[in-house]
């Protein structure tokens, strides 16, 4: 019997062994080890391990690896090195050689690409460098909160890995092809540096990146002096023709329905929800005399 050890994370690694277990059944599952994600707000870390707990399926943390011997490995929503494994399959969140490399579906929605996807590869010493197996894709249309790409995203890695897995598992041989390395981009891993809004942007850029950076991410966020506030909910407001804008981003022009309508590089951006740090909502609570960001 074909037997698969998986290193999941995230909502993806979740609905993918959900899926497993429900089209493929828990016996060709050797074991699942797992990781906490601090970076985000739910890492799925505890549904994924009771996952296990009910189809008793061995379960462990990237902490403590075990020697199982496998069949294959498969990788979903993984950030690590897997150490000393060989037929390592890999599910990444992009079309490579596009995005390879951090936060690939982040980066794309910023960006305002009209398609994402999934690419399944064969692991390599250089990351998200190795061959194709597999890929999918699916428009996008904006506005579109990273929650909600998420969850459409999921479905394609679940059909991608539930044929895969079972043409592997009916003996069929892997049919792999050579990314195009001249076509290659990268990601780069983001901090929480990178969710400042930059106000020197045009408004659809903006409110890609508060939909882009929300939930499960901290979400973005911004200065009131020295104060840093985040920013949940935005959306773009008709532009009117500021008087020496570049001297201006980033001030309120007015105020609707007790919310700021934002000067931006080009464009205006009305902030339907932002809070403190502390959580508590500032929506009615600002002097209409505000600038956002340094």
């Amino acid at each position: 019997m074909i037997k698969f050890g998986f290193y999941l994370s995230g909502e993806k690694g979740y609905k993918c062994l959900e899926d497993f277990v429900d089209a493929i059944g828990f016996s060709n599952v050797a074991y699942v080890c797992s990781s906490r994600d601090l970076n985000v707000m739910n890492d799925y870390y505890d549904d994924i391990k009771s996952l296990c707990e009910r189809q008793s399926i061995y379960f462990y943390d990237r902490s403590d690896p075990v020697g199982l011997k496998v069949d294959y490995i498969v990788a979903i929503g993984w950030r690590w090195i897997i150490e000393g494994q060989e037929k390592i399959i890999v599910f990444h969140d992009s079309l490579l050689p596009k995005y390879r490399g951090f936060a690939p579906l982040v980066n794309a929605l910023i960006n305002g690409e009209d398609e994402v996807g999934v690419t399944v590869i064969k692991a390599s010493s250089e990351y998200d460098a190795g061959p194709i197996i597999a890929q999918a894709s699916m428009q996008v249309n904006y506005p579109i909160k990273i929650q909600d790409a998420i969850k459409k995203i999921s479905k394609i890695y679940s059909e991608l890995l539930l044929k895969i897995s079972a043409d592997l598992i009916k003996g069929f041989p892997i049919i792999e092809y050579n990314q195009n390395d001249l076509e290659a981009s990268f990601s780069p891993w983001r901090n929480e540096d990178d969710y400042l809004i930059n106000w020197h942007d045009c408004s659809k850029k903006i409110e890609r990146f508060v939909d882009a950076t929300g939930y499960p991410y901290a979400g973005a966020k911004t200065k009131i002096g020295s104060n840093f506030v985040r920013v949940e909910e935005v959306n773009i407001i008709e532009d009117v023709v500021v008087e020496d804008r570049k001297s201006h981003v980033g001030k309120v022009l007015f105020m609707d329905e007790n919310k700021p309508v934002v000067i931006c590089g080009n464009g205006l951006i009305k902030l339907n929800s932002f809070y403190d740090e502390n959580g508590c909502s500032l929506v009615g609570k600002i002097p209409f005399r505000t600038k956002f960001g340094n």
